[in-house]
């Protein structure tokens, strides 16, 4: 028992502060209590490398990883020869974000005899090149991964990173054959085969092209992952994807349709905020806006409850709430709900109150509402929304075209003839600055 363990180490470390090696079995027991640290520090090295983050600290850092490294250079003021505790603080400053740090203390750690033993050896070299990952030295992490698998051939993580880090030198095809090694040797771990996946499809020829059998594979490999793990509901997005953008619609509304929440029946699918906004969005595409209203009224319950979701999982980008009603609105306004699509412009307005497009919206919805305007019909109700709408947006941006052919529309409507002339003049010259071919205004008689 680690934690406890650690409850004891505190107390012998305050009652014998002066020796070392409690300090150096208290950092150990709080590491071996960060399961699958390996695969912790793998898969957090994805992000940063296609983000090009080159600061050499992460934002976030584990709990307590100060206080470890306090232990370990304690350890190391009492005895300085204690190689260990040297290697311990190489993986405490990793695993913590301390990056530029880290690199050196795993190289000093290299040069101890203790790393000569072959399973120390492995660690460490796996431990400096998912550091040079993060540090976008690729040549280093190639290089230190590879004595990391001569070591230990059979980690699928080493593998997992050799692939990152001949992607990140442009090495697509050994990128591959790495992936697939990982593979390989534990095909049936969900979250390796979700990785592979992602990885695979992130690996493009220099036409920009998916690498042959790339996807195939991806999709063979998420659907063994989905059959493992039929509660993973980013599994079944990500291969909706891969199906929507072969051209395989059939396919992407089956993978789809185990995401829609079914009214009356309970979710048991474990899914976040993005990925239900990520199925929006593609069901939208799909031509299916009910289930996409579904997932995205599902999604702004999700955002107000705490996250209960497992990690780790496939990373969508995170929507904000103005997102999800932006998205919502174009969904029930495609499903003919005009009234909800009103309801969620709306709310989108009062999360973005300078946003002229959502006022331009809101315009063409309410002409949508109201086809009684087109023909002359008095709708009082309809135009002073309109009017309003169009006020508001003329305040943030006076200069844009599109306000102004609004304004001419509706008030050539409404009778107001010399005021919808002027707009449309002023419509029609700032139309010719942006886009003088095909300008809206050439249409109004």
């Amino acid at each position: 028992e680690y934690s406890a363990a650690l409850s004891a180490l505190q107390t012998v470390l305050a009652c014998n502060p002066s020796s070392a090696q409690p300090y150096i079995d208290y950092a150990r027991c709080a590491l071996a209590l960060q399961k699958n640290r390996m695969q912790s520090m793998l898969y957090s090295i994805d992000e940063d490398i296609r983000s090009n983050n080159q600061n050499g600290k992460d934002k976030v850092s584990l709990t307590k990883t100060d206080e470890l490294i306090s232990s370990l250079q304690k350890a190391l003021q009492i005895d300085p020869t204690l190689e260990e505790a040297r290697i311990l603080l190489a993986e405490v400053l990793a695993i913590g974000g301390d990056y530029s740090i880290a690199i050196d203390a795993y190289r000093a750690a290299l040069e101890t005899e203790l790393a000569k033993d072959k399973s120390w050896q492995s660690r460490l070299d796996f431990g400096l090149g998912i550091v040079a990952l993060k540090l976008n030295q690729g040549e280093t992490a190639v290089a230190a991964l590879l004595e990391a698998n001569k070591a230990d051939p059979s980690n699928p993580f080493i593998h997992q990173a050799l692939s990152e880090a001949y992607q990140m030198l442009g090495l697509n095809e050994d990128a591959f054959n790495s992936a697939r090694a990982a593979l390989m040797i534990d095909a049936n771990n969900v979250d390796l085969l979700a990785w592979f996946a992602k990885q695979v499809l992130s690996l493009k020829d220099y036409q920009g092209e998916t690498i042959p059998h790339g996807c195939s594979e991806a999709m063979a490999a998420l659907r063994r992952a989905s059959a493992l793990a039929p509660q993973r509901a980013d599994l079944a997005i990500l291969l909706g994807q891969i199906q929507f953008e072969m051209g395989d619609r059939n396919g992407a509304i089956d993978s789809f349709n185990k995401i829609i929440p079914v009214q009356n029946q309970e979710y048991t699918l474990d899914i976040l905020p993005s990925e239900l906004y990520a199925a929006g969005k593609y069901l939208l595409m799909l031509n299916l806006p009910l289930g996409a209203c579904s997932c995205l009224e599902m999604a702004l319950e999700k955002d107000k409850s705490a996250n209960t979701a497992s990690k780790p999982r496939l990373a969508f980008p995170n929507p904000s709430p103005l997102d999800i009603y932006s998205l919502l609105a174009k969904c029930r306004r495609q499903s003919g709900a005009n009234l909800s699509a009103l309801e969620a412009i709306n709310q989108a307005i009062s999360l973005a109150p300078d946003n002229v497009d959502l006022y331009l919206e809101k315009v063409d919805l309410t002409l949508e509402m109201y086809p009684g305007l087109l023909s002359r019909k008095d709708n009082d109700e309809g135009i002073s929304t309109i009017l309003e709408c169009l006020d508001a947006a003329y305040k943030i941006d006076p200069k844009n075209p599109d306000i102004h052919f609004r304004y001419a529309l509706i008030l050539r409507m409404i009778g107001k003839l010399s005021s919808a002339q002027s707009h449309a003049e002023k419509a029609a010259d700032l139309y010719k600055s942006l886009q003088p071919v095909n300008s809206p205004v050439n249409h109004i008689d």
